[in-house]
């Protein structure tokens, strides 16, 4: 009975030391994902600090808000990668654009094609938004249903948050730090849209922060619209947009 007593208490202790062990390789990968996380958030805001000096249209204090919103973003995939489903956040993470690459222009100066709604997505779901909360969280998103199709229904502010987490994504530390980032195309920069395209957002600066030109909209110059909308003036096209890879002027 005594070599028995023995011999149990030296199973319970191997077991307690096996799981204290896994106890504290969960912690160990639970710090790794939270610090990963901090990584991104901090390079979120640095991209879209420069952005106030970079950008052909200065940003609004609303650029603020978007900061948040990564930030956020970031925090929640840190707590979805524990809490939620681990096969599911790995798959996002090592999710490769690849597949939409005629929407990023890979060199200086060229433009991407509309901005594709699988892409669009990709970016929705590395911002830890659920799909169900999407028409939520971006009012007026439609033509999202299609990876292949311009997602359209976005605003100019949506629309910039968007060049800057592919920046963060797509571009490496060497290339930003050279100045290289991405934003929306201007009017010179955008083909002659055709009848049936989406009308698009740019990035020509209005003669006020609280304006961006609208192409392929209900006149033929383009209209100005502020910022928020997700539609033309009549209602009648959802917004659409594409990127262009730029760098910043020497001594900027």
């Amino acid at each position: 009975a005594e070599e028995n007593a023995r011999k149990h208490g030296e199973q319970a202790l191997a077991e307690a030391r096996k799981q204290a062990d896994a106890a504290r390789n969960e912690n160990a990968r639970l710090a790794e994902e939270t610090k990963r996380a901090g990584n991104l958030a901090e390079q979120a805001k640095s991209e879209l600090a420069s952005l106030k000096t970079r950008q052909t249209a200065p940003l609004q204090p609303m650029l603020y808000v978007l900061i948040g919103a990564l930030v956020l973003g970031a925090i929640i995939g840190a707590v979805s990668a524990h809490f939620g489903s681990k096969e599911s956040s790995a798959a996002i993470a090592s999710q490769e654009l690849s597949a939409f690459e005629n929407s990023i222009p890979g060199e200086v100066g060229s433009t991407g094609e509309l901005v594709s709604a699988g892409l669009f997505r990709a970016y929705l779901s590395e911002q830890g938004i659920a799909e169900a909360d999407w028409d939520r969280i971006v009012p007026g998103l439609s033509g999202i249903s299609d990876p292949k199709s311009p997602v359209t229904g976005v605003s100019w502010w949506v629309a910039e948050s968007f060049c800057a987490w592919l920046g963060v994504r797509e571009l490496d530390e060497s290339r930003r730090s050279s100045g290289h980032y991405f934003r929306i195309a201007t009017s010179t920069e955008i083909p002659k849209p055709e009848t049936d395209a989406p009308a698009e957002w740019t990035s020509d600066p209005g003669e006020s922060q609280s304006s961006r030109k609208v192409i392929g909209g209900t006149e033929e110059s383009g209209t100005w619209q502020i910022p928020s909308m997700t539609s033309t003036l009549d209602g009648k096209r959802p917004l659409a947009f594409r990127v262009t890879l730029a760098a910043a002027k020497s001594g900027n």
